[in-house]
C-alpha cells in the first residue's frame, strides 16, 4: 500500500493532533489567529514562483503547511471552548428565569427524570434573550406525572435557576460533566413540578419531526409484536438505537461478552445495513455515469431512511454523513480512496464540532469502519468456500471480526474489561446481529405494506432475539469469559494502538522491521506495566471521596484496600466514586472495617473511631464519641460524622488536629457553625474543594 496516495489521511492526523493539543492546553485566540495568518503568508510567498527543483522553498512550503493544519486544529477547539463558556451571561446564573425549549432526546427515567433541552427563548424581569445553541440538562422528580409524559420533541415552558455542572472530583471516576461538555452542555437545573408546562408536541424541524415520528412508529411496531421484555429491549436497541429498556444486568452481559457496541446504533450499524444493498447493486456491472448516479442516489436514500428510523440522533446523523461520503467516494473515485474518503468525512465533522473527537460514539464509528476496510480482506482470504451462500456468510463473519480489531483497545479503556471470547462473539453472536438487523428491518418495512405477513415474520424475529440473548449469556457463562478490572491509561492505549499499527504496516509492506517495532512496543508496554505494578505493591495512600449522604474513606496499603463508610451512602454510589480509582491502583482485595471495633493489619490499626495508618492518625468524630489527643498521640485529621448538628447544639469542644474534613452530608447551617468553631484550624470542605487524596510515607521511610 502506498501511503503517499492518501494525503487526506495525513491531513486528518495532523488536524486531530492539533485538536487534542488545544483541548489539553489553553492558547490565546488572537495569537493563534496571528500565527495562522503568518503561516498562510509564508506559504504563499514560498509557493509564488517556486521552482520544483528549489528544495529550500519546497521545504518551507511543507513545514508551513504542516504547522498551518496543526494550528487550525488548535484554533477550532479553542474557539469551541470560548463559545461554549459564553453561552449565558454570568449574571443570569442562580436566579429564576423563564425558559422555552425543545426536549432534544428521549427522556431518561431512573431515580429521576433527565431531559436534554435546547433553549430557544428566555426572559426575566423586563428583559428577553434568544440564546444560540444553548443546551441544558434538566431534572424532574419521578413522581412528577406531567414530566413523566414528556417525549422527545416536546416544546415546554418552565421557570428555574440554572447552575454550572460541577466537575467530578473523585480520582479516575467517570466525570459526567466532561461527558456533557463534549456534547456542548455545561449547565443544569432541577425543575419543580409546578414550574413547567407543555406548549406543543413534536416541535422539531421538518426532518427531525419526520425522524421522531418514524422512530416512534417503529418502536410501536416492535412493541406490538415482541412480547418478551428482554427481547424487546434488544430489538429496540439493535434496530433503532433506543436503549431506555436495557437493564443493568443485560448491559453487563453484553459488556462481558464483547458485544456491547451492538446496543448503540453507530457507523457500524449503518454500514452493515447498507452493505447488503451495496452487494446487490454491485451485481450491476457498468461504468456508465447514469448507473453510478443511480447507485449513489439509491444507497444514499436508504442510508437516510435508516437514519430517520433511528430518530436522527446526532450520533446516527454523523454516521449517516460518514457513510454517505463513503458511498460518493466509492462510486466516483474507486475503492483505493476509501481512507481519503473517511479522512475527509472526519475533517468535515471535526471542523463543524471538534468536541466530536472526544465522544465514544465518534471514536467507535470511525475505528470500526477503518478496521473493516483494512482487516476484512485479510480475514476473508483465510477461507474461500465454494458455496455462494457460505461465501456470503463468511463475508459477514469476516466483517464482524475485522470491526473488533481497532475497537477493542478503546473498549478496554472505557469499560475496563477484556472479553476473552470476543472472537467467538464475532463468529457466532455478531452474525446473529446481522440477521436480526435485516429481519427486523424487513418486518418494519412489511408493516407499512402488507402487515399481515408479520404474523409469520414476528415469531421468527422473536426466536432470533431469544437465541441471541441466550448466546450472549452462554458466552458470558464460559470460564474466564471476561477479564475484569483492567485499567489502562492514555499512554497504555497509545502503545496498544502502536502495536496494531505496526502490524498493519507489516501486512501492507511485508517488512520485518515492523514486526520488530511491534515487539519493541510490546516490550515497552510490559516494562511499564511491571514498573507500575511494583509501585502499587508499595503504595500507601488515603482517599476521601466526594459522595452524598456520608463519608467514604479508602486506605490503600499495597494491593489491599481498607474502607470506612459512614452515613447513608448506597453501594452504587460507592462503586461509582471508588471503583475506577481502586482499579487504577491495582487493588485486589477490599475490606470494609467500618463496623469493626478493633482491627490491625499491615500499616493500618483501628480502635473504635480512631484510625492510624502509616503514622497518620484520623479520628471519625461524633457527638457520642470523644477523644482527647495527647502530645504523644496527636491527630492529623478529624472527620465529623454522624449527627453533626448535635456537635453544634451541645457546643462540644472539638479536638485540635492538623486538618478537618467536612463532608457533603453536613447541612449548610451546621457547616457554617462548625467553621466558626474551627477558626484557626485547617479545613478541607469537600463541597468546595472536592475529594481529598494523601500519599503517606511508610514506617521505614
Amino acid at each position: 500500500m502506498n501511503y503517499a496516495a492518501f494525503p487526506y489521511l495525513r491531513i486528518a492526523v495532523l488536524f486531530i493532533t492539533g485538536i487534542i493539543t488545544g483541548e489539553i492546553y489553553d492558547f490565546p485566540f488572537r495569537l493563534l489567529y496571528g500565527s495562522i495568518f503568518l503561516l498562510v503568508l509564508i506559504y504563499m510567498i514560498a509557493a509564488f514562483g517556486t521552482d520544483t527543483k528549489n528544495l529550500r522553498k519546497s521545504t518551507i512550503q511543507n513545514i508551513s503547511l504542516i504547522l498551518l493544519i496543526y494550528l487550525t486544529g488548535i484554533a477550532c477547539v479553542t474557539l469551541k471552548k470560548e463559545t461554549l463558556h459564553d453561552k449565558i451571561p454570568e449574571k443570569l446564573l442562580h436566579q429564576d428565569i423563564n425558559f422555552e425549549g425543545i426536549i432534544e432526546e428521549p427522556p431518561v427515567i431512573k431515580n429521576r427524570i433527565r431531559c436534554m433541552i435546547s433553549i430557544s427563548r428566555a426572559s426575566w424581569q423586563n428583559e428577553k434573550w434568544a440564546p444560540e445553541g444553548l443546551k441544558i440538562v434538566a431534572y424532574f422528580s419521578p413522581s412528577d406525572s406531567m414530566a413523566y409524559q414528556y417525549n422527545e420533541g416536546d416544546f415546554i415552558r418552565f421557570t428555574t435557576k440554572l447552575r454550572p455542572i460541577p466537575k467530578g472530583t473523585n480520582p479516575s471516576a467517570f466525570d459526567f460533566s466532561s461527558y456533557l461538555r463534549y456534547r456542548s452542555v455545561i449547565l443544569q437545573t432541577n425543575i419543580p413540578r409546578e414550574n413547567h408546562e407543555l406548549i406543543k408536541s413534536n416541535a422539531f424541524s421538518f426532518f427531525r419531526a419526520l425522524a421522531a415520528d418514524l422512530r416512534h412508529e417503529c418502536l410501536s411496531i416492535l412493541h406490538q409484536y415482541i412480547r418478551s421484555e428482554k427481547e424487546l429491549a434488544i430489538a429496540q436497541a439493535v434496530l433503532l438505537g433506543y436503549r431506555n429498556l436495557i437493564s443493568d444486568e443485560l448491559y453487563q452481559d453484553f459488556t462481558d461478552s464483547g458485544a456491547v457496541h451492538v446496543l448503540a446504533v453507530s457507523g457500524l450499524h449503518v454500514a452493515i445495513v447498507i452493505s447488503f444493498f451495496i452487494f446487490l447493486l454491485d451485481k450491476i456491472k457498468s461504468r456508465n455515469i447514469a448507473v453510478k448516479l443511480f447507485k449513489i442516489i439509491t444507497l444514499t436514500l436508504l442510508v437516510w431512511l435508516y437514519v430517520c428510523m433511528t430518530g436522527a440522533s446526532p450520533a446516527v446523523v454523523r454516521a449517516g454523513v460518514m457513510v454517505t461520503i463513503f458511498l460518493i467516494g466509492k462510486y466516483t473515485g474507486g475503492s483505493t480512496n476509501i481512507y481519503n474518503i473517511l479522512s475527509v468525512s472526519a475533517i468535515l465533522m471535526l471542523l463543524f464540532d471538534p468536541f466530536l473527537l472526544f465522544q465514544a460514539s465518534f471514536q467507535f464509528s470511525f475505528l470500526a469502519l477503518i478496521s473493516i476496510v483494512f482487516f476484512q480482506p485479510y480475514i476473508q482470504n483465510i477461507w474461500a468456500p465454494e458455496n455462494k451462500l457460505l461465501q456470503y456468510g463468511w463475508n459477514l463473519v469476516s466483517v464482524a471480526i475485522a470491526a473488533q480489531i481497532l475497537v477493542f483497545p478503546v473498549t478496554i479503556y472505557y469499560f475496563h474489561k477484556f472479553p476473552v471470547y470476543f472472537m467467538l462473539t464475532g463468529l457466532v453472536a455478531i452474525p446473529l446481529v446481522l440477521i436480526i438487523l435485516y429481519a427486523g428491518l424487513l418486518m418494519l418495512a412489511v408493516e407499512f405494506i402488507l402487515p399481515g405477513i408479520n404474523e409469520w415474520l414476528a415469531p421468527l424475529l422473536g426466536e432470533l432475539l431469544e437465541i441471541f440473548v441466550k448466546t450472549i449469556r452462554f458466552i458470558k457463562s464460559l470460564p474466564f469469559s471476561s477479564l475484569r478490572d483492567i485499567w489502562i491509561d492514555d499512554i497504555s492505549m497509545i502503545l496498544m494502538y502502536g502495536v496494531i499499527f505496526t502490524l498493519m504496516y507489516f501486512a501492507t509492506t511485508a517488512r520485518k522491521k515492523f514486526i520488530w517495532a511491534g515487539m519493541a512496543i510490546v516490550l515497552i508496554l510490559g516494562i511499564r506495566s511491571g514498573i507500575l505494578s511494583i509501585h502499587q505493591q508499595h503504595q500507601k495512600k488515603i482517599f476521601i471521596y466526594d459522595v452524598y449522604g456520608g463519608t467514604l474513606t479508602d486506605y490503600f496499603d499495597g494491593n489491599e484496600c481498607y474502607t470506612i463508610l459512614s452515613g447513608k451512602v448506597d453501594q452504587k454510589a460507592v462503586s461509582f466514586a471508588a471503583q475506577n480509582n481502586r482499579m487504577r491502583h491495582g487493588i485486589r482485595n477490599v475490606t470494609d472495617i467500618s463496623q469493626i471495633a478493633y482491627f490491625k493489619n499491615g500499616s493500618i490499626e483501628k480502635f473504635e473511631n480512631l484510625v492510624s495508618f502509616a503514622n497518620y492518625r484520623t479520628l471519625y468524630f461524633n457527638a457520642d464519641y470523644n477523644i482527647t489527643p495527647t502530645e504523644q498521640f496527636p491527630l492529623d485529621l478529624v472527620i465529623p460524622v454522624g449527627n453533626c448538628a448535635d456537635i453544634v447544639r451541645k457546643e462540644i469542644q472539638l479536638p485540635s488536629a492538623g486538618r478537618y474534613m467536612l463532608g457533603r452530608n453536613i447541612p449548610p447551617w451546621v457547616k457554617a457553625n462548625l467553621k466558626d468553631m474551627l477558626q484557626g484550624q485547617k479545613i478541607h470542605d469537600i463541597a468546595e474543594k472536592g475529594a481529598l487524596q494523601m500519599v503517606m510515607k511508610s514506617d521505614s521511610d
